[in-house]
């Protein structure tokens, strides 16, 4: 024999060893328990849970603070949660009057949050702010309430304490309340930036004017409201870096050129009208 074919009979051997080795041990158990020619039956598999938000933690609500901000009984003590990813109009800051739609927040939050309700709180980064208030997300009947409150239009998307991990869907949230003229977005309430604007360009409507008198009004009042109308314009159009983050958080850089447009749109015909 020579020494090539010598080694290939070596080779030969080692391989029906291991496989022996292998799966000679499993093939004599199935003998003895009489399951060698059946196939074997799969072990039954454990379904696996996962919970939708890792480290929730059950809580019941005690009052609404604000729109952001809830007290809860965590633990058999009452805790104040600040709500991660909103920032809604102010109602009870120190030093700051009751915003446009603050009051309409708090109630807005209320009724997701009624006094007695079983929810779900979680952290995300630091647990507390400087006002030394908890910083969580919340949930009532499994839903965001972060989310919830954006998109009936009463919060601007906001990262808390460098806190997004729950950030996205909140912004898309806004985003929808924005496309539909939800809340701070809606041009019929007076006081939004959007009713605001609304008011402006009426008042710069331009309506038919024949006499000297006529004439002389309609040159007064459109007067007036462009110079409303202007400064309006100058507190939308400034770029993010000179806007504070409320500012920039609530109304968006494209909701606000789009605003501007508006105006402009309707100071270019109120101006014409003067010459």
């Amino acid at each position: 024999m020579t020494s090539r074919a010598r080694g290939e009979v070596i080779a030969a051997l080692l391989v029906v060893a291991l496989f022996c080795a292998v799966v000679g041990p499993v093939w004599w158990r199935r003998w003895q328990d009489g399951t060698l020619g059946t196939a074997p039956v799969p072990a039954p598999v454990s379904p696996v849970v996962t919970p939708s938000v890792a480290g929730q933690r059950a809580a019941t609500v005690v009052r609404v603070s604000d729109g952001d901000t809830v007290i809860l009984r965590l633990s058999g003590r009452e805790t104040t949660v600040r709500i991660l990813n909103i920032d809604t109009p102010e109602t009870q800051k120190a030093g700051t009057p009751v915003e446009c739609l603050g009051p309409e927040a708090s109630r807005a939050l209320a009724s997701l949050l009624p006094v007695g309700k079983a929810v779900e709180i979680a952290h995300d980064g630091p647990r507390k702010d400087r006002y030394g208030r908890t910083l969580a997300a919340v949930w009532a009947d499994g839903r965001l309430v972060a989310e919830q409150m954006a998109k009936q239009g009463w919060s601007g998307a906001v990262v808390v304490s460098r806190a997004d991990t729950w950030y996205a869907p909140v912004a898309a949230a806004q985003q929808e309340a924005i496309a539909a003229r939800r809340g701070l977005y809606d041009p019929s309430i007076p006081c939004t930036l959007a009713g605001q604007t609304a008011t402006r360009v009426t008042s710069l409507r331009v309506e038919a004017a024949t006499t000297p008198a006529q004439l002389e009004a309609r040159r007064r009042r459109l007067t007036t409201a462009i110079a409303q109308s202007e400064a309006l314009r100058a507190s939308l159009a400034p770029p993010d870096s000179q806007l504070s983050a409320i500012q920039r958080q609530r109304h968006p850089a494209a909701w606000r050129y789009a605003r501007v447009r508006e105006l402009d749109g309707a100071l270019a015909t109120a101006r014409a009208a003067l010459r």
